[in-house]
């Protein structure tokens, strides 16, 4: 991966981001804490959605141990230029690429006392320096699937790093008994990413030109659209007068937005005079903010399930929305499973399935307030990973 970067660099702002980024990762680490003396959390997500989904833990261990400062590293540039030092987070930066003399210089300056790594984070060398140094290290949110390469008569390499965590909180069940068959002990305590959404639900929120766009007519929010959600969104739109659209590309490129705007009454967030805009698509073209956006609206549809990875349907599920998403990659996604199970999330392959859906649940008060009490149940029998991590963990005082 780094060497592909290093190679398309000159073309992709992010991959020049990527390289950028590393080459001066210690220097900046260095820079940072030169004179922290601190005790020091170490956290690793690979981006912007393992941030969020660690933020609670992080959140809870600060209130615990009010004396150590966090440092998070991150793999992509969409989770380090997103987040910067706030109440939680005093230092960020890369993770240096993973070989034996970066991991021994990124501990030799960090010198953590702990370290988390979020959901799929396995570095070898990294985990390897931490295990000679005696420096605790835990699986935050992990999920495991019988698929991958741990539990392959050739993962020998693999199932190495595994037993270099002091302990896996795993997602569930299924994770756990696979964990168990390489003989190493788990604990179950759910998926942190909910304590996560439920707390930016919960969080007062001012966007006027969101509530006034939503003001008259209901809203139908599109969130983390791929080129490959894209002929399904608009001819959903076409078929479906009965709402505005806010969407939200997963990418801010002219190479998303300007097809929307020759096919619809579109304007852009940002766009100056936007406050005035009565038409029937906005398209969110900022960061950061759609988490929050899924208030306003009565359905939604999540990207990424055409392409490499469904995104975060949490974040609409906590405001009770029925959500829809494509039906091709999703079924390693745990919750997606838990939802569409449930019958409030749902897995569709055209604009035709996705209009009788949704004219199913239009048209039938009870079935929306199943799918109300559903996600409710949901959520409040799932919550508090975050609170059971913690619990779990041993005392850092001294």
């Amino acid at each position: 991966m780094n060497w592909l970067a290093w190679i398309i660099s000159p073309f992709k702002p992010k991959a020049r981001a990527f390289v950028r980024g590393r080459r001066q990762a210690l220097a900046s680490l260095n820079e940072q804490l030169s004179a922290n003396r601190e005790k020091l959390l170490w956290v690793h997500a690979s981006s912007i959605g393992e941030y969020e989904q660690g933020r609670p833990v992080m959140e809870r261990f600060k209130e615990q141990y009010p004396d150590f400062k966090i440092l998070v590293s991150f793999y992509s540039p969409s989770g380090y230029e997103a987040v910067s030092t706030n109440e939680i987070v005093d230092y960020t930066c890369y993770l240096p690429h993973d070989s034996r003399r970066n991991a021994r210089r990124f501990l030799d300056i960090a010198k953590p006392r702990l370290a988390f790594f979020i959901k799929y984070e396995f570095w070898h060398f990294y985990l390897d320096e931490l295990s000679k140094r005696n420096i605790p290290v835990y699986s935050i949110s992990a999920i495991f699937r019988q698929s991958q390469v741990f539990f392959k008569w050739y993962g020998g390499f693999f199932r190495n790093m595994l037993l270099q965590f002091n302990q896996f909180f795993v997602q569930d069940e299924t994770s756990q008994q696979l964990l168990k068959s390489l003989d190493i002990d788990s604990i179950i305590t759910g998926d942190t990413r909910l304590d996560r959404v439920i707390e930016i639900r919960d969080t007062e929120v001012s966007l006027p030109i969101l509530e006034k766009f939503s003001a008259d007519q209901a809203v139908f929010i599109v969130g983390s659209m791929r080129k490959e959600d894209f002929n399904l969104i608009t001819e959903f739109i076409r078929r479906t007068r009965d709402y505005k659209f806010i969407i939200a590309p997963h990418e801010i490129t002219e190479e998303m937005m300007t097809p929307l705007e020759e096919q619809f009454d579109c304007a852009r967030y940002t766009q100056q005079g936007i406050e005035s805009f009565t038409g029937q698509v906005l398209i969110l073209d900022t960061m950061g903010i759609l988490s929050k956006v899924y208030r306003y609206g009565e359905f939604a549809y999540v990207g990424g399930g055409f392409s490499d990875g469904l995104h975060n349907i949490l974040e609409p599920a906590v405001y009770k929305l029925p959500v829809f998403f494509g039906n091709m990659e999703y079924t390693r996604f745990k919750e997606a499973l838990d939802l569409t199970t449930l019958g409030t999330a749902f897995a569709i392959g055209t604009a035709d399935e996705m209009v009788e859906i949704h004219e199913g649940i239009v048209n039938n008060a009870d079935r929306k307030e199943q799918i109300e009490e559903g996600l409710t149940g949901y959520l409040n029998q799932n919550k508090g990973a975050s609170d059971k991590i913690i619990a779990h963990l041993p005392n850092f005082t001294a």
